[in-house]
């Protein structure tokens, strides 16, 4: 009984095993032919991105047999299309058009002016197959705005702060912004932006960026806002006139030397003026005779008339003066000969010419002066 038991129960492990076998195996088969009827399905591209108003064109092919292929765009089935018959009851902003080859059967699907939802997320679209496999892509819809710079044209000084900003409007996703100067790049670190996002209606980004530099050389000043999907920026632009500041260092300093030597020469003369002037004062007030002598040759009176009596000859008298600290008096009085003498002479000499020779004496300490002669020889 014992033996029949062992045996029975080896019998229940070995059906067992034999089971557990053949769904393992079947589990395999099935596995390999899901991923097999995978394969077999290709949806093109995986993500697509297009601005508002723009198309968009999916390609659904595969390479296994099919009666019946279905598009959806989010929840909304957007084409039926029958192996044998075609496209069935497409809307009219989409349409079927067939790209299939001798080795694989294609549709594509073309989505006429799209038009973004509230949503902020990608659109999804899923091409099947009835009763077989489904694949799945992304639809971004993307929103270019407007590009404005404000303020206008800026004249600065060469070496002065300036500030642009540019406002971005109406834009989805965020705006990349770029700015450049006379057709360069200008560095990130020079700028800084920012956005926000209005949820109002369709949700849209407003961007700000501020440019901040210095002023060396002047062009246009340019910003520019794009999103992937965009073929070519949008652009603003304004321009930066620099005026040239003239370095005047060398000519202030060419002018203060100037001065400056100017300014010395002044001084030395006024002290030049100042000592002259007080040596002058002091020799006036040291008591002593100061003589000027003035004397121009001639020839002897006694030569000239060879001891001829002068008839015009006119006698000077002693003269007295009043010499004091402030004031030099001089008379002199002049005898001359009469008429009737003139007269009585019957014949009168040639008159020969003469220099005077006259010889000043002046003292200032000294009460007396000697009168000067002038003698006239005819």
């Amino acid at each position: 009984m014992l033996c029949v038991a062992l045996l029975l129960v080896q019998l229940a492990f070995a059906a067992q095993g034999q089971n557990a076998s053949s769904l393992s195996s079947s589990s395999s088969a099935s596995s390999s032919s899901s991923s097999l009827r995978q394969s077999e399905m290709f949806l093109e591209p995986q993500s697509l991105v297009v601005l508002t108003g723009q198309s968009a064109r999916f390609n659904c092919s595969t390479t296994a047999p099919w009666t019946l292929m279905m598009c959806r765009l989010d929840d909304t089935t957007v084409m039926a299309i029958s192996a044998e018959n075609g496209p069935q009851n497409t809307p009219s902003s989409y349409t079927a058009e067939n790209c299939s080859t001798a080795e694989m059967s294609c549709w594509g699907l073309v989505i006429e002016r799209v038009i973004r939802s509230n949503s902020t997320q990608p659109h999804q679209l899923v091409c099947e197959i009835l009763d077989g496999p489904k694949m799945t892509a992304e639809l971004h819809i993307q929103e270019n705005g407007s590009v404005v710079v404000t303020g206008g044209n800026t004249s600065v000084a060469s070496g002065q702060m300036v500030e642009f900003q540019c406002e971005a409007i109406g834009w989805f996703p965020e705006p990349s912004v770029e700015w450049l100067l006379s057709g360069q790049p200008v560095s990130r670190d020079s700028f800084n932006t920012s956005s926000e996002l209005d949820r109002t209606r369709v949700p849209l980004y407003s961007t700000t960026s501020t440019l901040v530099l210095e002023a060396r050389r002047g062009g246009s000043v340019e910003c520019r806002a794009s999103v992937s999907a965009m073929a070519a920026p949008l652009s603003a632009s304004t321009s930066l006139s620099v005026l040239q500041v003239k370095d005047d260092t060398a000519v202030i300093a060419a002018v203060s030397c100037v001065a400056a030597m100017l300014l010395i020469i002044l001084i030395a003369v006024c002290i030049t003026l100042y000592l002259r002037r007080r040596g002058l004062r002091k020799e006036s007030s040291i008591p002593g005779t100061e003589r000027i002598e003035h004397r121009s040759q001639q020839n002897s009176v006694a030569e000239e008339t060879e001891g001829r009596e002068n008839a015009g000859y006119s006698s000077e008298g002693s003269s007295s003066f009043v010499d004091t600290e402030t004031s030099v008096s001089v008379h002199s009085r002049r005898t001359s000969a009469s008429t009737e003498e003139a007269s009585a002479t019957k014949e009168m000499p040639d008159v020969v010419p003469s220099l005077y020779n006259t010889i000043y004496y002046i003292s200032l300490g000294d009460k007396s002066i000697k009168i000067p002669r002038s003698v006239t020889t005819v």
